[in-house]
Formats: structure tokens, C-alpha cells, sequence
């Protein structure tokens, strides 16, 4: 099959999330509107008393001419109202509560409510990414020859900290359950960003298949947290689903808050696992744990097989620091290797040595926008010795030329289009 490689160029990319961050907190009454009531509960501008009573007197004033914006106002609050009328029935009137307990329940309130002000906006978000990384495979097949009948596979990347909380440059955290719903696809979409129904990234994969093309995202990582414990995560987008997730092991001070990450505790599948023999277990969360179990796989690692045109295609998924740890791959092999990164220049010899890849190393960095796709069978990148084939003999110069190389100007906006089509 011949592989395309399509990735997001953080640099040209990043202005346009910022700006439709803006445009749906300033111009969406509905998001607005959910921002406000966040800011509210988290500095305790009014009592709860009145919170609830605003929810009920706009409720009622809409009764019966629920039209245009105010569905989507209407279908927050009643949201909003559930978790009153929830609370109250279970612990009285909140005008008879002691002051503590009211504490207590507005922060859990507040949290209620940055947890749907993050549904709206990872929906918005992924729409983006849909949005251009659409237009980019209609380049890609607009340009294919009549009646072609080649077996492509169109990997598209991310780069990591792609999917963050609002704001985004912030690199906050999403709360668990929202990411569960970004994975099985549950997220709401009723709010639309320009006029269309919002699409997902599982949708974007199956949209440009046919019987000879298939389209696998890399999403890049996402950010969540639990109470605790903060995670970065890469999930991994085939056939209409969410079929991997992977995350980092190596932390640093960007994955969260670095006195709550390095508390992490390796978890496993269990004595029916098969572990790395470096690694009793790897570091990851409930939402990978239960994904991958609940999906058959009995190992966690980051090398992953799926079958694609009748032949299984192995893939290995790093993320940044973890590229430094040989250790972290250990003996497992892949057809394609895929960094995602922010900040790992190729530019050292010892950098290729962990490259397990037998025939593609696909590169994504968000610092710089750099993007590259490497193969083995190039050997304008070898080094001048004896040529054995292996990802050790490659000539960092080469390679970083390769990764800092100006492409064409973008046919779409923040979206890089390989140049080299490969074959494996």
C-alpha cells in the first residue's frame, strides 16, 4: 500500500484555534452565557439562592417561544435546574443549609459546569481540526489519477498538547469524564460553529474511505486530570472509532502540575498480561486502562496492530520526552513509527537508535510547526559508510534538514502535505 502523510503545522494552526476560542466565548449566546455562570460559581459573585432562581425565572420566560439561540441556552439550564432540584431533594431547601454545606455543593456545582462548558468547547475544537484536515484530503485526492486503484492509507497527525481545556494556551487540563465522552464519540453536538452539524474526528475517517483508501488520525494528545492525577494522552482514530490510546511516560513539568504527575502509579491489565521486560508495568490511567481492556487488548504499550486492506500494519506511537528512553519501545517493532511531540528536534545520532520502524518514521512537533515523513528506503538520508539499513545509519543532518525545510505554502491553512507518497 502507499501511505500519505497529512500533519497539523502548530504555527499556522494555533491563530485559528485561538480565534475561534474567542468567537465562540464572545459571539454564541448559549457558550457565553455557560462561560458567565463558570465565572460566577468559581468567585462566588452571587448566592447559590440567586443562581438558581435566575435558572428558573429564564426557564419560564421561555417557556413556549423556544426558538433559534435559546434552545441551546434552554437545553444548558435545564442541565443547571437537574442539578438543583437533584441536591435540594436530597438535602432540603438551600435557603435552610448551613453555610458549609452550600460551600460545598457551589463547588461541585462549579465543577458541573466547567465540565459542560468543556463538552462545547472539545466539540467546537475537534470540529476544527475536522475542518481543515478535511480540506487537506480532498487536496490529496483531487490530485490522485482517474480510476486509480492504488491502496493508499492517509495518516493525518497532530501535534502533542493538541486538545486542551479553554483556554488553550493554557495547556489546562480536561476533567476525565469529558475525555471519556471525546473517545466514545458522546460528545454534544447541538451547538454548531459555522452553520453545519459538528463533526468528530471518528466521522473524518470513515467520510473519505472507499474500497482501495483508508484514513488513521493521530490526534496528537489530549490533556485530562482526576482529583489528583494529571495525563496526556494520544488516542488514535480508525474506521469510524477511537481504536488505541497510548500515554506518555516520561513527565515533565508541562503535563500537568509535577508534584501531582510523579505520583502516578504503574498500573497493569494484570498476571495475564504480557509485560516489557524492562517494565513490570507502564505507567497509565483508568480511561486507558479500561479502553484497552474493554476493546481485548491484554497488553499496555505503545506498539499497536490494525488491519488495514486484509494485511495487519503495525504501528509504534511515541510521545516526546519518551523518545529519550529506549526502554519505553524495548524490543517491539512496527511497520510505522510516529512521534508526537513538543520540542524533540531530530538532530541527535542516539535519537534514531530508538526508532523502531521498518520502513516509516512520521515526525509532528508543535515547536516551529515542523513536520516531517522519513523512510528507510531514502538513502539520501543514510550516513557515508556501509549501508545496513537501519534507522542507526541515518545522518542526523539530513534528517533535521529535512525537518526544518520551508514545504510550499499550504494549500490549507496550518495543514502540511507530505510531498513524498511511500510504500510498504
Amino acid at each position: 500500500m502507499k501511505v500519505h502523510f497529512i500533519s497539523v503545522r502548530w504555527t499556522q494552526f494555533y491563530p485559528i484555534i485561538l480565534a475561534e476560542q474567542n468567537r465562540f466565548k464572545q459571539e454564541h449566546p448559549a457558550f457565553k452565557m455557560l462561560c458567565e455562570i463558570t465565572e460566577v460559581l468559581k468567585e462566588n459573585r452571587l448566592p447559590l439562592i440567586e443562581v438558581r432562581e435566575s435558572v428558573d425565572f429564564i426557564l419560564e420566560a421561555a417557556e413556549g417561544n423556544i426558538t433559534g439561540d435559546l434552545i441551546y441556552i434552554t437545553n444548558i439550564l435545564r442541565r443547571f435546574q437537574q442539578q438543583f432540584h437533584s441536591y435540594e431533594g436530597s438535602h432540603g431547601p438551600l435557603e435552610g443549609l448551613p453555610r458549609a454545606t452550600i460551600d460545598e455543593f457551589r463547588k461541585n456545582l462549579y465543577h458541573f459546569a466547567r465540565g459542560i462548558r468543556q463538552e462545547y468547547w472539545l466539540s467546537w475544537l475537534q470540529d476544527i481540526f475536522c475542518c481543515q484536515v478535511g480540506q487537506a484530503l480532498v487536496s490529496c485526492t483531487q490530485g490522485l489519477p482517474d480510476g486509480d486503484l492504488e491502496q493508499r492509507l492517509f495518516i493525518a497527525a497532530f501535534p502533542e498538547f493538541s486538545f486542551t481545556d479553554f483556554l488553550t494556551n493554557d495547556l489546562t487540563a480536561f476533567y476525565k469524564e469529558t475525555v471519556y465522552k471525546f473517545l466514545h464519540g458522546t460528545l454534544p453536538n447541538d451547538i454548531p460553529r459555522t452553520g453545519a452539524p459538528l463533526q468528530t474526528l471518528a466521522q473524518l475517517t470513515t467520510a473519505y474511505r472507499t474500497a482501495n483508501r483508508e484514513v488513521l488520525i493521530f490526534a496528537g494528545t489530549i490533556m485530562w486530570k482526576t482529583a489528583r492525577l494529571y495525563y496526556n494522552m494520544a488516542p488514535v482514530f480508525f474506521q469510524g472509532a477511537c481504536v488505541y490510546v497510548w500515554e506518555k511516560q516520561q513527565i515533565s513539568g508541562l503535563d500537568g502540575k509535577s508534584y501531582q504527575v510523579r505520583h502516578r502509579h504503574p498500573v497493569s491489565f494484570g498476571r495475564n498480561a504480557t509485560y516489557h521486560p524492562q517494565h513490570s508495568m507502564y505507567m497509565a490511567g483508568p480511561l486507558t486502562v479500561n479502553f484497552l481492556g474493554q476493546r481485548g487488548f491484554r497488553e499496555i504499550k505503545p506498539v499497536f496492530g490494525l488491519n488495514i486492506f486484509g494485511r495487519t500494519v503495525q504501528f509504534a506511537i511515541t510521545v516526546c520526552l519518551d523518545m529519550n528512553d529506549h526502554s519505553i519501545i524495548g524490543s517491539g517493532t512496527a511497520d510505522i513509527h510516529i512521534l508526537i511531540a513538543a520540542g524533540m528536534e531530530p538532530n541527535h545520532e542516539f535519537y534514531y537508535a530508538n526508532i523502531c520502524a521498518r520502513s516509516l518514521f512520521l515526525y509532528c512537533d508543535s515547536v516551529g510547526g515542523r513536520t516531517a515523513m522519513y523512510s528507510l528506503r531514502d538513502h539520501t538520508l543514510l550516513l557515508p559508510r556501509k549501508i545496513v539499513r537501519k534507522w542507526t545509519n541515518m545522518d542526523p543532518r539530513a534528517l533535521a534538514a529535512r525537518y526544518r525545510s520551508d514545504p510550499t505554502q499550504d494549500i490549507v491553512t496550518g495543514i502540511y502535505i507530505a510531498p513524498n507518497i511511500e510504500q510498504i
